[in-house]
């Protein structure tokens, strides 16, 4: 991820959400910035540990270890490739049919789809994602996918994009593949 990354694209549901599946994929989104007051408790009771276990220095919040705990404490799944920090880049199409990346920094997209596909899994046994979201940024590779898996997972693709004609650059289409 560069400074100026951009996501196209959109990963589809493979099926119509209904409109109680929506409201609980929409809980899973903001489940790691939707804190109470006992959330917010806990995650300065732990800052203040780690403080005090460093022996000095200020009182550090990190955002992504608070939104895991807040998502925890939720009763959401959490943990190694699961990013419910970044789980509310994305957010559902105008048409309900998806979702899109919706946010201007992200980090880690792939822990917080994957966060999302868990999740909502809890829930809506049946819940899958198709397609792939395409990253075009000013660092190396560029150009890489946001794809699903065949255990509909997703993970990062740095696959070559410039062979796919629908994301070549409209200079590019004239040059062979």
């Amino acid at each position: 991820m560069g400074y100026d990354t951009r996501f196209d694209g959109m990963l589809e549901f493979t099926r119509p959400m209904k409109a109680a599946e929506l409201a609980w994929i929409d809980r899973v989104l903001e489940a790691g910035h939707n804190w109470t007051q006992e959330i917010a408790d806990a995650i300065w009771a732990r800052a203040d540990a780690e403080r005090d276990a460093r022996g000095h220095g200020a009182t550090i919040v990190s955002g992504p270890d608070a939104a895991d705990l807040a998502a925890k404490m939720q009763g959401f799944i959490v943990g190694n490739g699961l990013s419910a920090d970044y789980a509310v880049h994305l957010c559902v199409s105008d048409d309900k049919r998806g979702l899109v990346h919706c946010c201007e920094k992200t980090y880690d997209i792939v822990g917080g789809i994957n966060f999302i596909i868990t999740n909502a899994r809890t829930k809506i046994p049946d819940f899958g994602l198709t397609g792939e979201l395409v990253a075009d940024t000013e660092f190396e590779p560029y150009h890489w996918f946001v794809k699903i898996g065949s255990d509909g997972m997703a993970y990062a693709d740095d696959g070559k994009p410039e062979r796919n004609r629908a994301f070549r650059r409209i200079r590019d289409w004239l040059r062979p593949v």
